[in-house]
């Protein structure tokens, strides 16, 4: 415009480069939207990917704030969030809550039934984070708070979480400690249980979760507790099949063997309760036996 040099762009010119970038991320080689070319699908490095896990929620995705839980694969959440997913579940929401209703749908249709393993607030440890003293001694004098940094360390080792280190959580307390430290604590325990480096309470190797960990991991976990449910169905069903078989029995037709049972005591107190029979003596019973002989011939002739 003005003949500067300068060009004003038009809706086509829009259209058109987003035209090329869809032609470009489904792969193919179309040249619709303009010329062919290559096309790098935007992707983050492990570094962000762990910075997101231990920075957003994994659930509801906003940043995460005190009190902070941990499910059974290891994901960091809010535990408002995790409360509202439970409540939506159930149809429990008030009547003014129908953004928290849409959220738990688009969790769902988005999810895929990768939050079926919530159904209450005891398949979630509430985690006790050691927050980093660099980052509270800058917020304390008036400053912000650095982006990049971690705003949990470790509390024995000082390591921050979502660093290189993995760290995991202590089912009995929740506190929040990297594989490095658990390695040395286990190894000075000796033979007796280990116990937490912060308040000492014991615990075994069966009560450590790993957090944020990544996707194969947890998708090896989710597998794991899929089938720890279904064998939990299985049991389930078998013993209300045998509850409902004993039932049955208890108040339907008594078993072939039960009624013979039955039958056999019957005709025994029937037999028990019927009066005795006379006996009768040898004589009597010969002259019983010739008076009807007698009457009759008497008739006869």
């Amino acid at each position: 415009m003005g003949l500067d040099g300068g060009t004003k762009i038009s809706r086509s010119d829009v259209l058109r480069g987003a035209s090329w970038r869809l032609a470009q991320a489904d792969g193919s080689r179309s040249s619709r939207g303009g010329n062919v070319g290559t096309y790098s699908p935007p992707h983050l490095d492990a570094a962000a990917r762990r910075r997101i896990l231990w920075t957003c929620c994994a659930l509801s995705g906003v940043p995460l704030s005190p009190p902070i839980v941990a499910d059974a694969l290891g994901q960091l959440l809010n535990r408002a969030a995790v409360l509202e997913h439970l409540l939506a579940a159930r149809s429990a929401l008030g009547a003014g809550d129908e953004a928290a209703a849409l959220r738990y749908a688009n969790a769902q249709r988005a999810g895929g039934g990768a939050w079926d393993h919530l159904r209450s607030v005891r398949d979630v440890v509430a985690l006790q984070l050691t927050p980093d003293p660099e980052q509270q001694a800058r917020q304390q004098l008036g400053g912000a708070a650095q982006a990049d940094a971690a705003a949990w360390v470790c509390p024995v080792t000082a390591l921050p979480c979502g660093g290189g280190q993995p760290f995991s959580a202590l089912k009995p307390c929740g506190h929040v400690i990297s594989d490095k430290a658990l390695a040395g604590l286990a190894g000075a325990e000796g033979g007796g249980p280990a116990r937490c480096p912060v308040c000492s309470v014991p615990f075994d190797s069966g009560e450590v979760l790993a957090l944020a960990r990544g996707a194969e991991a947890m998708e090896a976990t989710r597998a794991a507790l899929r089938g720890k449910a279904a064998a939990r169905a299985a049991k389930a069903a078998a013993k209300a099949a045998r509850k409902r078989g004993a039932e049955q029995l208890g108040g339907g037709a008594a078993p072939p063997a039960a009624l013979a049972g039955a039958g056999a005591a019957g005709e025994a107190q029937a037999q028990a309760q019927a009066p005795p029979l006379p006996l009768t003596s040898g004589a009597d019973a010969g002259g019983g036996a010739g008076r009807p002989q007698g009457r009759k011939a008497a008739r006869v002739t």
